[in-house]
């Protein structure tokens, strides 16, 4: 059953009812005593009342007929009035709960009871008849269909880790490249954040052409000339600019290498290259 965690009580009520008749001790015991019966769910015995707020006060409340005996219990009737409200709303939800899963499992079922061919009771009976499994309200579910919606959560849950996979590999591949890229092109701007874009870019570039293709082109970047600033304009390429698909493409295939050996300014071996990916990639 749905239960209040609170009672209704209005200041003018109280101001004006026969609580006032009373000391304010006791008008400060009856407000514990409500509590407590509420919580209760209105059902507190004399005894106990007596305990909580002791013999005196409750005596007195009984005589201004502010609350009422009943045998071994006692009645506070605008309380009593309110847990019946609820019960009975309580009850309708659990009905129309039962009615709709009945037209969600079993149908044909529904149907009859909607014509008035069976009441709900004999609904249910035939329900269980049919499949013993329970739904939450207590209505039978077709086993059918109850395994029918465990795959479908499985098959969710498990796009949901492959989808986490995929984010976790993404952050574990970008960290990797750009740290081999930071320790290789000495000569060109660090990267220093690896920010959403960037692991985009790198998870379309590795899709694309594997990791070896782009410790490559970081390779061919690191040894251009042209790239690291030795040209008119003394531009310099970033890891940004050297990611883009068209240029990656160009530096692939050879576009900017130098036309006379030069030093090797890389400052990383292949075997470095190999570590830094495979450390963001821990084995299970």
């Amino acid at each position: 059953m749905d239960k209040l965690q609170w009672f209704k009580f209005t200041p003018s009520d109280w101001m004006m009812g026969k609580i006032q008749r009373c000391p304010e001790t006791t008008q400060a015991r009856f407000m514990r005593l409500c509590c407590l019966y509420w919580n209760k769910e209105c059902n507190l015995s004399i005894d106990d009342a007596i305990i909580e707020i002791d013999k005196e006060h409750f005596d007195t409340l009984t005589s201004k007929k502010i609350i009422s005996k009943n045998d071994s219990h006692f009645n506070i009737s605008f309380l009593d009035e309110q847990f019946l409200e609820i019960q009975e709303s309580s009850s309708d939800k659990s009905k129309s709960g039962i009615i709709g899963n009945l037209k969600r499992w079993h149908l044909a079922i529904y149907n009859d009871y909607v014509a008035k061919e069976i009441s709900l009771d004999e609904a249910i009976k035939m329900s269980k008849v049919i499949a013993p499994l329970s739904h939450t309200d207590g209505t039978p579910i077709a086993t059918q269909s109850q395994i029918i919606a465990d795959k479908i959560r499985e098959e969710n849950n498990r796009e949901d880790e492959i989808i986490e996979d995929k984010k976790t590999n993404a952050n574990k591949l970008a960290n990797g490249v750009i740290e081999y890229y930071n320790g290789v092109c000495v000569n060109l701007p660090k990267v220093l954040t690896v920010n959403a874009s960037r692991k985009k870019v790198v998870a379309a570039r590795e899709k694309e052409y594997g990791k070896d293709e782009i410790k490559q082109v970081i390779d061919l970047a690191s040894e251009s000339s042209f790239l690291n600033g030795d040209n008119s304009n003394a531009w310099a390429a970033s890891f940004d600019w050297i990611m883009k698909t068209a240029n990656f493409t160009k530096i692939l295939e050879g576009n900017y290498k130098n036309k006379e050996n030069e030093k090797d300014k890389r400052n990383f071996t292949r075997e470095q290259f190999e570590h830094s990916i495979d450390k963001h990639f821990p084995e299970d």
